[in-house]
């Protein structure tokens, strides 16, 4: 009995695995910036400039009139232009869309990093005998500080 149920337990996790990613139910939605266009217009881009190479290429073997040549390369030139300037401005699209999250890490990171909020809470915790004990020694701390600074200006 015990090995029909572990086989049965077997297949079935065998199914759901199998079955899952067809259901699509992966939820998790994190928002990549895929390399994919960046590809696509970079082989758009490099096939208009190899498509103007070619066309150079045929002319000066003579199989292309000059009329025939000016069409072409006017063509291909277009293209490639516009493949540049799609690259161009997906790239300008990415570096917005870093510099925006950069700026919100830093935001973060600020807010973390604020001396005056860990500051106001941290004494609000502090009983006044702590407090007290603080103020002294911040204050003993000054004045060393003063008397440091009267001796390096009179050179002892």
């Amino acid at each position: 009995m015990m090995p029909i149920l572990f086989a049965i337990l077997l297949g079935l996790t065998a199914v759901v695995i199998v079955i899952y990613p067809l259901l699509g139910l992966n939820t998790s939605h994190v928002e990549e910036a895929t390399p994919a266009p960046i590809a696509d217009a970079a082989e758009h881009e490099r096939t208009a400039k190899q498509a103007l190479l070619d066309v150079d290429f045929d002319y000066r073997l003579g199989n292309l009139e000059a009329t025939d040549y000016a069409d072409l390369r006017e063509r291909y030139e277009r293209r490639a232009l516009s493949a540049m300037k799609a690259r161009y401005d997906h790239e300008h699209e990415l570096d917005a869309l870093i510099d925006q999250q950069l700026a919100h890490l830093r935001a973060q990171q600020n807010a973390q990093r604020d001396p005056h909020i860990s500051t106001k809470s941290h004494r609000r915790s502090l009983s006044p005998s702590t407090t007290t004990r603080r103020s002294a020694k911040t204050a003993s701390d000054s004045s060393s500080a003063q008397g440091i600074r009267a001796r390096r200006r009179r050179g002892v």
